[in-house]
C-alpha cells in the first residue's frame, strides 16, 4: 500500500511539473487565430509556441491529439468564457488559458480536481482565469447563461443519459454560444494511442449528430478529416 501511495505521489508530481512547464511556455505563445466567428473556421493552422515537453507520453499525445489545431478551430476566444468538461488533469484547459477570457475546468474525479487546483497556484498570470469545479455525473456545476463555448474532449462516450446531459447544457450557453465535441473515430489506431475506448464503447459521428439535433442543437460543422483519429462536431442553439 505504501509503495502504491508513493507511486501515485510521484505521478502527480510529474504531472504538475509537466503542466507548470506548459504554462510557462504558454505565456510566450503567439495568437494566430484570425476567425472571430466560429461558423467560419475552415482553414486550420498549427500554432507556434510551446514545443518543450517533459514526458514522452504527453509528447505522443500532442502528436496525435493535435491540441493546438483543435483550439485554433474554436476561433477567437479572447473575450469568451470556455468550459472544459471532463477536463481531467487540464491538458486542454492549460492550453486554453492564453486564448480565452476565462476557463472553467470541470471533472467528476477528485484526484483530477486536486491537480487542477494546484495548477491555479502555478502561474500568477493565469490564476484568476482558471476556475476549477468538482462536478457530479448529473450536475456540471456551471451556472445558467455562463458560457460562450463548451468543449468536451474524449469524454462524451463516458456520459450516461447523453441526450438529457446535452439538453441540460443548453441553459449554460449564452445566446449564440457553441458546443464542441471531440472524440475518437471508429477505426483501428496505432499502439501509441493508449487511452481510446474499445470499439464497442466508441460513438459513431452520425449518432452524436442525431443526438444533438434531437435535443435542439443545430450542427454548424461536422469535421472528420482535420484530425487523423478523432472527429470534431460544432453545434449551436437556434
Amino acid at each position: 500500500m505504501l509503495k502504491c501511495l508513493v507511486h501515485l505521489t510521484k505521478c502527480n508530481l510529474r504531472l504538475l511539473i509537466f503542466i507548470s512547464i506548459l504554462l510557462i511556455f504558454s505565456c510566450q505563445e503567439k495568437k494566430t487565430v484570425t476567425d472571430s466567428n466560429i461558423n467560419l473556421p475552415n482553414k486550420v493552422t498549427e500554432t507556434p509556441g510551446a514545443t518543450v515537453n517533459s514526458d514522452d507520453e504527453f509528447d505522443e499525445r500532442k502528436k496525435w491529439q493535435k491540441p493546438d489545431k483543435v483550439i485554433d478551430m474554436l476561433g477567437d476566444l479572447e473575450n469568451k468564457v470556455v468550459a472544459d468538461i471532463g477536463a481531467g488533469i487540464g491538458y486542454f484547459s492549460v492550453k486554453l488559458l492564453p486564448r480565452a477570457k476565462k476557463v472553467i475546468a470541470t471533472d467528476i474525479d477528485t484526484s483530477s480536481i486536486s491537480i487542477l487546483k494546484n495548477i491555479q497556484k502555478l502561474n500568477e498570470r493565469y490564476r484568476g482565469k482558471l476556475d476549477v469545479r468538482l462536478a457530479t455525473p448529473d450536475d456540471t456545476k456551471i451556472l445558467d447563461n455562463e458560457l460562450d463555448l463548451i468543449l468536451i474532449v474524449n469524454t462524451i462516450t463516458y456520459i450516461s443519459n447523453r441526450k438529457e446531459y446535452l439538453r441540460n447544457l443548453e441553459a449554460k450557453l449564452k445566446p449564440g454560444g457553441h458546443l464542441v465535441i471531440v472524440d475518437f473515430k471508429t477505426k483501428k489506431f496505432p499502439e501509441f494511442i493508449k487511452d481510446a475506448p474499445a470499439y464497442e464503447d466508441r460513438i459513431y459521428l452520425h449518432v452524436i449528430e442525431e443526438e444533438l439535433e434531437s435535443v435542439g442543437y443545430t450542427i454548424v460543422r461536422s469535421d472528420d478529416t482535420s484530425l487523423d483519429y478523432q472527429f470534431v462536431v460544432f453545434a449551436t442553439l437556434q
